[in-house]
């Protein structure tokens, strides 16, 4: 499938978390996907680790062969311990503190990872293990996402596939989560975020609105990276905002 089929697929709106895919008017995700811990794959993968090793494999051949201009930053290693290039995203936010990142900084590794994602939805596979580790950054935050043999492909349980697809979402807005509020995103037991950002600092509505976007899971019509992607705010923010502080009255 083209990178052009995936856009495609849906139809715009307005309101991000009302698009729909055409032709189709019932869901197989209509309940919620709620977990004991949301930011938790569920174990749905259903292939032994020889299915995955190829599936591996064929990806690496497949993006070694493409010469898209927006080919996405992607590093294949078996495991996320052997790449060696870069900070991964984890270090850089412990060593950053509990604080936002620059607006542009945030929207160019979301960027980054949404294309890199993407890639692997349009080829009906789920990254699987995605987390502030799975990214890479170089000093000028240029982002590369680690796709693992931890990747799977999606069966033909529509029910399944597409719950694979939405945790992987789930958890690009978990990185965004941190990177606009400096904090980790929090759940209920029934999957409610409880963590809310500072009201002492200026935080991007438009970027908290995709947020909100990404982890909405009783959405009849689930969150997909495409739209993530090619969202107004990931699309506009290419510049660096002021930030300042605001005392709340």
């Amino acid at each position: 499938m083209s990178l052009t089929d995936c856009i495609d697929e849906y139809e715009s709106s307005d309101d991000i978390s009302r698009k729909i895919p055409k032709g189709r008017r019932s869901s197989s995700l209509s309940k919620p996907i709620v977990k004991a811990d949301p930011t938790q794959y569920s174990e749905t993968i259903g292939e032994s680790l020889e299915e995955r090793q190829a599936l591996f494999e064929q990806l690496r051949k497949e993006y070694t062969d493409m010469i898209c201009k927006e080919k996405p930053a992607i590093i294949f290693a078996q495991e996320e311990s052997e790449v060696t290039e870069g900070t991964t995203l984890e270090d850089f936010l412990q060593k950053h503190g509990p604080f936002p990142v620059e607006e542009h900084i945030a929207a160019g590794i979301i960027r980054s990872v949404s294309s890199a994602i993407m890639f692997l939805h349009c080829r009906e596979v789920v990254h699987g293990c995605l987390d502030f580790t799975s990214v890479v950054l170089d000093r000028y935050f240029n982002a590369k996402t680690i796709v693992s043999s931890a990747v799977y492909r999606v069966k033909s349980s529509k029910a399944a596939g597409a719950r694979g697809k939405v945790e992987d979402v789930f958890h690009v807005g978990l990185l965004l989560y941190r990177l606009l509020t400096g904090h980790k995103a929090k759940f209920g037991q029934n999957g409610e975020l409880l963590t809310k950002p500072s009201p002492y600092m200026r935080i991007s509505e438009k970027g908290m609105k995709l947020v909100e976007f990404m982890f909405a899971t009783n959405l009849r019509f689930p969150p997909t990276i495409g739209r993530v992607r090619y969202s107004e705010w990931l699309d506009e923010c290419d510049e660096n905002p002021p930030v300042f502080v605001l005392f709340p009255s």
